[in-house]
């Protein structure tokens, strides 16, 4: 019961934010990242823990149904259609941080986090894969809620980013291979929001699905009821109290933001996209969110960081994550993007 009460909790403030955020013309997935700071241990977290296996269950319900709904809004013919300067924006976006992340560890592994502890070389890899992946479903929200999904914008950044984690994600399960740990639930807790990503995608495909109130019933379950839970979770293990490292967290979100902006902007731009629209995919490929904490997550567990690493990316991913909407708000101004 008190499991189900936290949950409700979570639901209910994240609406509220969520709402509070688009009164403000902001999208609500920053009012959703607020709620679970706030009900998180640094604040109200720190007399009631909101946390629970259940939560964490219907996390990645809530994960897989919200990338469902998302994938099936894509037309496979669009992805194809910018599949030249997705797939660019995806290998710049995930060759250049993970090159910078891997010199990062190697060469300054004290200054990002680096506790003495477990292997230098597979810290050193950690780090450039954690600096390499998006959030899908985080970034497939911000769209959403700034009415960019189903523009040109849209369909590039979520076929990168899309590609982009499928690379990342598979160089984190070699990694655990190495040190015997890639269970099978690490690989289905990995994999499973890119399955549902695809699977939605080709559900779409299916001309009839789009006009059925079946759908139109599924969508506003999704992002009324699992939607807020999913990205209101986000921040809700974070704690500034013990591990929170100022510095530490500064250096994540400048190398991470610089090298993840600048390398997909620089590629769609290269590939013939608008300025404009070239650096607000590249401020969009830049949201962090659940999947890089669920990543960091499991690389604490298996050793490979430490708490002060942890903390600090979870909070450079809940930045990154609030950053996006703004900026590409900045780009365009009074500006409308084009529809793809």
């Amino acid at each position: 019961m008190q499991a189900i009460i936290g949950i409700f909790c979570i639901w209910l403030a994240s609406r509220l934010l969520g709402a509070v955020a688009r009164y403000f013309r902001q999208p609500a997935i920053i009012g959703e990242l607020l709620a679970g700071i706030l009900l998180g241990p640094s604040l109200i977290g720190h007399y009631y823990s909101f946390p629970s296996p259940l939560l964490d269950t219907l996390d990645v319900v809530a994960g897989a149904l919200f990338l469902l709904t998302a994938g099936w809004e894509i037309r496979l013919t669009d992805i194809l259609k910018f599949r030249r300067v997705g797939l660019a924006v995806s290998a710049a976006g995930a060759v250049v941080p993970l090159l910078i992340g891997y010199g990062l560890g190697t060469y300054y592994a004290v200054a990002v986090g680096y506790d003495g502890q477990g292997s230098p070389q597979m810290f050193a890899c950690f780090v450039g894969i954690a600096l390499s992946v998006s959030a899908l479903p985080v970034i497939a929200r911000t769209l959403m809620d700034m009415g960019l999904y189903r523009t040109r914008i849209g369909i590039v950044t979520m076929s990168a980013v899309t590609v982009d984690d499928l690379l990342g994600w598979t160089c984190f399960s070699l990694l655990l291979g190495l040190l015997g740990s890639a269970d099978a639930g690490a690989q289905f807790r990995f994999f499973l929001p890119l399955v549902s990503y695809v699977a939605g995608v080709l559900i779409g495909e299916i001309k009839r699905w789009h006009d059925t109130a079946a759908k139109a019933r599924f969508d506003w379950v999704v992002n009324n009821l699992f939607a807020p839970i999913l990205f209101g979770s986000i921040a809700l293990k974070l704690s500034f109290f013990l591990y929170f490292d100022l510095r530490l967290v500064l250096i994540l979100v400048l190398v991470a933001s610089v090298c993840k902006i600048f390398a997909c902007a620089f590629a769609a731009s290269v590939m013939g996209m608008p300025k404009r629209e070239a650096w607000a995919i590249g401020f969009a490929m830049n949201s962090r969110g659940a999947m890089i904490i669920v990543l960091s997550s499991l690389a604490r567990e298996f050793h490979i960081i430490g708490d002060r690493l942890l903390v600090g990316i979870i909070s450079m991913a809940v930045v990154t994550s609030m950053m996006s909407a703004p900026l590409i708000r900045l780009v365009f101004k009074e500006a409308r993007p084009a529809e793809g």
